[in-house]
């Protein structure tokens, strides 16, 4: 979840309100809090799988950022 977290605060530096990458931000951070409860109920896999999907979000919301004129 580390990663995820790491990945979603890159992209919070980049990412502009209102573009393309914004919503794919927020989905990014939605699923990491989904990652945390599943954590806390003892679903390790499913936390493990929803904090991967949200750290792949983060990253194309920050590389969509990143192609942004």
């Amino acid at each position: 979840m580390s990663d995820a977290r790491q990945a979603i605060e890159s992209a919070e530096a980049v990412v502009i309100e209102g573009d393309g990458g914004d919503a794919q931000l927020q989905r990014a951070r939605d699923l990491l809090e989904t990652a945390e409860e599943k954590l806390h109920a003892g679903e390790y896999g499913a936390a493990r799988d929803t904090a991967e999907r949200a750290k792949r979000l983060a990253i194309e919301a920050r590389e969509r950022a990143g192609t942004q004129d």
